[in-house]
């Protein structure tokens, strides 16, 4: 028996070496997680107030195990002095029965730095439900803390760049749209007078190359505006039919020049969901490539037919084609291809826009060419379902209301009120507007003036620049809105800013926009329409 019993307790020695191997292996392990995780754990008696640490803790707190002894006063001690009522109030709550909580704090070290910890802590209770016991864990969580204070400050930096560059563009716009609505505005005056053929060609040729200046700017500006995600895109749907022929219309004067011909064939009378004025900008630039590019007597189709629940538009050319090494570049904004295109107007960036708000709009666009032999531009869009669609017909152009011809005989003057700062602008209006024309104007060029003057003169239709020196345009229409007597005029916006959009319109009770520059039978146009609609003539 004492044999076997010396036996017995050999083996239980052996064992118990073995578990206590095992547990010290498991220890070491913990420490060692809790040290590459910078968590460390305690506990603390809410009767005595004594404390427990891992060795982590003392690490995060930068403490000595051999001089430092933690209970509930030297830990409050270690809380930064502007967190220490956050935590009480959550210890508080959990022994008000809440029984945990966590928060994000900052503790002090004896060096004075400080460090973020995500405190973590369990309430326990004994057999009559009153708290004994409070255990947790203690996460460093300085350095996560100080990436999500550079994020913040790269956002913050990021959202102020944002807001500069757009009023940038803002201002940009105003100052480079404005003496353009000067030049190409009494340029369209001359061409209605009566010149002669060499006058006549000098008029067309400042027409020309003002709007080429007018594109380029627009193209700057959209491209600006979408890589600082200030673009709008209104997705509706859209007939491609009528979008597709209008924009031939626009084309068709500058291929006839050329003797290029432009062909159709729709495969599908179909619509796509898309910005409608956004996809008619994309498919003029499209057929204005195809024909500037294009060898004269050349010739263009415009296809489109529907597959898999998407339409493809493709704009095909007989002319000079690209070469295949040029091809990477294409959509790259401000790159020409060069020699191919010596000779060709553009700043490269017509495509490079096309894909953007392609892209915007759900799509996609490719190219397919050979050198000589031509060139393919294909975009794709999501189809609207259904034979039977009641896609958008009408004209695109958000700016120009629906004026269909009118029969009355006009036997009074229109009363158009102009609000406009900048002296050449006035000119070009006044020019518009003769009382010839059946116009008499009254001018204004301060906002705070205009409540008055539409009260005495109750003009037909107000223009109203919205740049102006003193009270801008939206405040002066406010104003105009909050008065019964002046409350139903209809007010047009003026607007050499390109970030001004339709959506501004609606929003705030403008009854059409105008961007500079202008066409001016378009503007004279909206000021029939909306001065008619006023009087009920």
């Amino acid at each position: 028996t004492e044999n076997t019993l010396h036996h017995l307790n050999e083996q239980l020695e052996v064992r118990a070496g073995e578990r206590a191997a095992e547990l010290a292996e498991r220890q070491l392990q913990l420490e060692q997680a809790q040290q590459l995780a910078h968590i460390g754990t305690w506990s603390a008696d809410l009767q005595t107030g004594e404390s427990v640490w891992s060795d982590e803790m003392f690490r995060i707190f930068g403490r000595d195990r051999t001089t430092f002894t933690p209970n509930i006063d030297t830990l409050k001690a270690a809380i930064h002095p502007d967190d220490r009522e956050q935590l009480w109030q959550l210890v508080n709550d959990a022994t008000d029965g809440l029984d945990g909580f966590a928060a994000d704090r900052r503790i002090v070290l004896p060096d004075g730095s400080s460090r973020w910890v995500r405190d973590t802590g369990k309430l326990e209770r004994d057999a009559d439900g009153r708290p004994v016991r409070l255990t947790g864990t203690i996460q460093d969580i300085t350095e996560r803390k100080g990436a999500e204070q550079e994020l913040v400050v790269a956002r913050d930096q990021a959202e102020r760049a944002n807001r500069a560059k757009t009023k940038f563009l803002s201002h940009i716009s105003h100052e480079l749209r404005t003496p353009l609505n000067a030049v190409l505005g009494f340029a369209q005056l001359l061409k209605i007078d009566t010149l002669t053929s060499d006058q006549t060609e000098s008029v067309d040729e400042i027409l020309r190359a003002g709007e080429h200046l007018h594109d380029m700017v627009n193209q700057m500006l959209d491209l600006a505006m979408i890589e600082s995600n200030d673009l709008t895109i209104d997705i509706e749907q859209v007939a491609l039919r009528p979008l597709a022929e209008a924009c031939i219309d626009i084309v068709a004067p500058l291929a006839a020049e050329r003797g290029i011909s432009i062909t159709t064939c729709f495969v599908d009378e179909g619509a796509v969901f898309a910005d409608p004025n956004r996809l008619r900008q994309v498919v003029d630039n499209l057929l204005s490539n195809a024909v500037k590019y294009n060898n004269r007597g050349g010739t263009i189709e415009l296809r489109c037919h529907s597959e898999h629940q998407r339409v493809r538009i493709s704009v095909h050319d007989n002319g000079i084609g690209i070469a295949p090494e040029a091809m990477e570049r294409l959509f790259a904004p401000f790159e020409q291809i060069e020699p191919t295109y010596t000779g060709r107007s553009g700043a490269g960036i017509g495509l490079a826009l096309c894909r953007r708000l392609i892209t915007a709009m759900h799509g996609s666009i490719e190219v397919e060419s050979e050198l000589g032999s031509g060139t393919t531009v294909s975009l794709e869009l999501p189809e609207v379902p259904g034979p039977g669609n009641t896609a958008n017909t009408a004209n695109t152009a958000i700016t120009t209301p629906d004026t269909s011809p009118r029969t009355e005989l006009r036997t009074e003057l229109r009363t158009v009120l102009c609000v406009e700062d900048n002296p050449t602008s006035m000119r070009l209006l006044e020019r518009i507007l003769l009382p010839s024309s059946g116009f008499e104007t009254i001018e204004a060029s301060r906002g705070d003036t205009v409540a008055d003057l539409a009260r005495q003169h109750q003009p037909d239709i107000i223009l109203l620049d919205i740049g102006l020196p003193d009270i801008d345009g939206h405040e002066v229409l406010r104003r105009l809105r909050a008065d019964p007597l002046t409350r139903q005029i209809p007010v047009v916006a003026l607007t050499a800013d390109a970030m001004f959009t339709n959506t501004d319109r609606l929003e705030q009770g403008f009854a059409a926009y105008v961007t500079k520059p202008f066409k001016v039978q378009q503007l004279v146009d909206i000021i029939e329409h909306y001065s008619h609609e006023y009087s009920g003539t």
